[in-house]
């Protein structure tokens, strides 16, 4: 399984308090393989420009949005690859996984944050919440059969997580033909 390949702010995997491009992957669901970025091997480092863990800069605020395209697909051999900024940043390759040597089973999108317990909960993507025009979102999520054509979406089945709704928020826009979906996650957090 690869995990999200977005950005994420993890002060305890990167000592610091900016975004940085991640990707995680396993084969055994957590238990004894994968890691974090390239921790360990697996990931195949192609670009020169960004790789894993790179921060990504400049980020959003209440006068200047931006967005960072990123882009996981199949190729013919069964590679699993990530572009990040319009940059080809390198893949998985087929040796690593047994149930994704043809087709992804999940689509998983959205913002992860965590918290240590004795600490203020930090913020997921910018904070604001979701029907807030400053929110953090993925837009134009599609997917892409082996043929390279975009598969209609208009139907798929979302499962959202609801897990502490009143510290953070999601949802999911409209399918919009050709444009795919938005995700809006974001919410200050909360201590309990």
């Amino acid at each position: 399984m690869i995990d999200s390949c977005f950005s994420q702010v993890n002060p305890i995997l990167y000592g610091d308090f900016r975004t940085h491009l991640f990707g995680y992957w396993t084969v055994d669901g957590f238990k004894q393989t994968g890691c974090f970025d390239m921790r360990c091997s697996g990931f195949v480092q192609i670009s020169k420009e960004l790789t894993l863990g790179s921060i990504l800069e400049p980020t959003s605020n209440k006068t200047h949005q931006y967005e960072n395209p990123f882009n996981v697909f199949l190729d013919k051999t069964g590679n699993w690859w990530l572009s990040a900024c319009d940059i080809s940043v390198g893949y998985w390759p087929s040796k690593l996984f047994t149930s994704m040597s043809n087709h992804a089973a999940d689509l998983a999108f959205g913002g992860v944050t965590y918290n240590d317990p004795d600490k203020n909960p930090p913020p997921m993507g910018s904070g604001y919440y979701s029907d807030d025009e400053y929110t953090c979102y993925a837009r134009d999520i599609n997917i892409m059969d082996g043929d390279g054509v975009y598969k209609n979406l208009d139907s798929v089945d979302f499962d959202i997580d609801s897990f502490e709704s009143n510290c953070y928020a999601q949802r999911v826009g409209d399918f919009k033909d050709g444009n795919g979906y938005t995700s809006y996650f974001s919410g200050q957090g909360c201590r309990f």
